[in-house]
């Protein structure tokens, strides 16, 4: 996936009330969403903190001193939302979750990026989220997605997860191409050091061994569920790992390969087998490993081909990149052939059922979007997905604690999730009651985060800021222009004559300029030859841009110049320490 960096949305911060003062919200109903609801209240937050709640008018909140008070007669008060099973891609969307009432998000991918807004101390502010921060992905070779750490035997699955273990990642994201053997020595290894497994359920292992044994923490998507639950499951399953073993994400199907798929994802609906799925289910939860389902995937799936959607006017509030990428990814994954259609709405519909089964028998749930994927707009998508959960069997109490209460026991932190004294100051206030009808949670009236409020005046304002930035011209097309007249000299003089620039004038990113345009630009050009040149300008030119300096190390590492790869990735390291993607580079180099 393309990572983009983006100028710190600070403009967000100065028409967000301080988190070092008392705020105080009187008269407002709390909507806690395990102890209920609870009207005429007063809520005193102090720094980051919920210190106080009390009946309004009570004594103890008239004399609170000086501070900061919003009315909240006639509104609701409900923790932040956390989407589960998201990706925040760059800085610039970082608002568009906040905004959206999305405070909190696990960050189910955590490339560098996100470890050096930790190092930044971005997370928690009006310009991101808080963050349950994994590692890069672990998946087998060839990996699904670039930029995993790769594993095909014992040794290097037991490595990959001393590599998380020392690093800054607070769980390992397992994928889907890990081999048996060394998923069974991964799972091992992370049980002694105690480092978390959550992710995806590989091809070549059972659900049932996973469930029985309690291997996982988390299974996202419900991802090879519907094989592993048909009558012919060990045979289908080989088949199917043996069909993805040359598939790697982004790239195309052919349409023999297209058709192939479709027939082995029918097969298993075709056989579905209840007794299966049962004893499945006994055992999710017994050992409580948590689903998140990310419903609205497949659910968008279905319409993501219709014009309709990219009409949304939501659309000039999402970075252009990202725009790109999802007319790019829409336009080559055959979903809007008559048969991929009709398999999506298969799988959607399984999904519902199987999750309305598992909720029924307490098998825990939690709320994840899986995006920015087509159409899965970053913050506004949790919503959709909340509405989902209630489609699927969750009253809406259960499907708003699936977003709060449910990912706080999930993290491990009791002040995440929750509207009591001594939680965590993430809340929306909104104007309806999300448990009576869960599409209130959309009904915003303001956001705190980290005991900063976001008023709506401030939200209609920051919203419109974005859509000003990602109006503005990319430095990329300035620079491809300039590539065509004058070669790569003629793009660097003319990056360095209209870059920086102000957000709404022009978006200058560093690595959309070096890796997703000039070397392209360079490598199918007659002056492929000073692809070295660019790599050299670009280490020069950004020792504060991790994503430049990472992409140089790997550079540098496919030139043969170990000492300058490690210089970079240590450069790089600085900037995110902690990073699991930059401690596996390190390694290797050493190994």
């Amino acid at each position: 996936m393309r990572f983009l960096l983006f100028v710190a949305c600070s403009f967000l911060l100065p028409s967000a009330a301080s988190a070092t003062g008392t705020l105080t919200i009187r008269n407002i109903t709390i909507v806690d969403p395990v102890d209920g609801t609870r009207s005429a209240q007063d809520v005193v937050i102090q720094n980051d903190r919920i210190v106080a709640i009390t009946a309004t008018g009570a004594k103890s909140s008239e004399a609170l001193g000086e501070t900061t008070v919003v009315d909240g007669t006639g509104k609701y008060l409900i923790p932040g939302l956390w989407d589960m099973h998201g990706h925040v891609s760059d800085e610039a969307s970082g608002p568009l979750y906040i905004l959206n009432g999305v405070t909190g998000v696990r960050q189910i991918m955590g490339h560098s990026l996100s470890y050096a807004w930790r190092h930044r101390k971005l997370e928690a502010t009006p310009a991101m989220p808080r963050m349950y921060l994994g590692s890069t992905l672990v998946d087998g070779k060839p990996a699904h997605v670039p930029g995993s750490i790769e594993v095909s035997s014992i040794d290097e699955a037991r490595q990959a997860v001393r590599t998380v273990k020392s690093s800054g990642a607070e769980f390992l994201k397992i994928y889907s191409k890990v081999p048996a053997d060394a998923y069974e020595a991964l799972i091992d290894e992370a049980r002694k050091l105690d480092v978390r497994v959550e992710g995806h359920v590989p091809d070549s292992v059972s659900w049932a061994s996973v469930a029985k044994d309690g291997k996982q923490r988390s299974i996202e998507h419900l991802w090879g569920l519907p094989r592993w639950v048909a009558s012919n499951a060990e045979n289908l399953s080989e088949r199917t790992a043996k069909f993805y073993e040359g598939v790697t994400w982004g790239g195309t199907l052919t349409p023999e390969q297209q058709k192939r798929t479709i027939e082995l994802q029918n097969e298993a609906y075709d056989n579905f087998d209840p007794r299966r799925f049962a004893d499945l289910v006994r055992d999710l939860k017994r050992n409580r490993v948590w689903q998140s389902p990310t419903l609205i995937v497949w659910e968008t799936r279905i319409r993501e081909t219709d014009p309709a959607l990219a009409k949304d006017p939501r659309l000039a509030l999402i970075p252009q990149w990202m725009r790109e990428f999802w007319k790019w990814k829409v336009g080559n994954d055959g979903n809007g052939e008559p048969a991929a259609r009709a398999l999506s709405e298969r799988r959607h519909k399984f999904n519902l059922d199987r999750l309305r089964e598992m909720h029924a028998s307490g098998v825990p749930i939690l709320a994840g979007t899986d995006s920015p994927l087509p159409y899965n707009l970053p913050g506004w998508s949790l919503h959709d997905e909340l509405a989902l959960l209630v489609e699927a069997g969750l009253t809406p109490k259960e499907a708003l604690q699936a977003a709060t209460s449910n990912a706080g026991q999930f993290i491990g932190r009791n002040d995440i999730g929750r509207v009591r004294p001594g939680a965590i100051a993430d809340l929306v206030i909104t104007t309806a009651d999300p448990t009576v009808d869960i599409r209130n949670t959309r009904k915003i009236d303001a956001v705190i985060i980290g005991g900063r409020l976001i008023d709506r005046t401030a939200r209609d304002a920051a919203f419109q800021q974005l859509k000003r930035k990602f109006a503005a011209p990319t430095a990329a097309a300035a620079l491809t222009e300039a590539f065509k007249d004058g070669g790569l000299a003629a793009a660097i003089a003319t990056y360095e004559e209209v870059c920086p620039a102000p957000d709404a004038v022009r978006d200058c990113s560093p690595i959309d300029a070096v890796e997703y345009t000039l070397a392209p630009l360079v490598l199918e050009s007659p002056e492929k030859d000073r692809f070295g040149t660019l790599v050299d300008w670009a280490e020069r030119r950004f020792p504060d841009d991790v994503e430049v300096q990472t992409w140089v190390a790997l550079e540098q590492k496919k030139a043969s110049r170990p000492d300058r790869s490690k210089a970079a990735l240590q450069r790089a390291l600085q900037l995110a320490p902690g990073s699991p993607f930059l401690l596996h580079h390190l390694q290797l180099l050493k190994d």
